[in-house]
Formats: C-alpha cells, sequence, structure tokens
C-alpha cells in the first residue's frame, strides 16, 4: 500500500489519497507495522502517516531527500525504517 506519484501514476493521485487515507483511518491497519510504497510522494506519505498516528513503518521505494525523514523521525511515536532504490537507514 502507499503512493505513487511518479508522472505516469499523477493521474491516479486523487483515487491513490482516497484509498491510503481509507486504509490509515482503520485502527487495525495502524495497530501493526506498516510497509508503504512511496515513491514521488514522500512528504505526502510521511504528512499522513504521522496524521494517522501509525506506530511503525516500513517505507520502501522511497526515492526523498534524507533531510525529510531525518525531520520527520520525531512525528513516529515508534520506529520508520526506509529503503530507497538503494537502502537509507
Amino acid at each position: 500500500m502507499g503512493l505513487d506519484l511518479s508522472p505516469a501514476r499523477r493521474p491516479s493521485r486523487r483515487a491513490q489519497l482516497r484509498i491510503f487515507e481509507a486504509i490509515l483511518s482503520d485502527p487495525r491497519a495502524t495497530a501493526l507495522p506498516l510497509t508503504i510504497h512511496s515513491r514521488s510522494a514522500e512528504l505526502e506519505t510521511i504528512k499522513r502517516l504521522a496524521q494517522a498516528g501509525a506506530p511503525h513503518a516500513i517505507l520502501h521505494r522511497y526515492t526523498g531527500p534524507l533531510a525529510l525523514l531525518v525531520g520527520a523521525h520525531g512525528m513516529f511515536p515508534g520506529s520508520a525504517h526506509v529503503m530507497g532504490p538503494t537502502p537509507v537507514c
């Protein structure tokens, strides 16, 4: 699950956001560690995970800057692990 806002997937942005937010609004989803696809959607993904109070997340296919992750680290009460095209942390 997650967001892919790369140029090829940008036309489906609204549908992706609606579905992602619906899943995150279910308390059962955020009770478990989440594996999140995040491609060209870094800020949107991190913001929505924080708003949902997701305690643990694994971001795969992360394509954003490391500085954004460092700034977002305090937003998660548990932990977040990130894997991009090459692992970052």
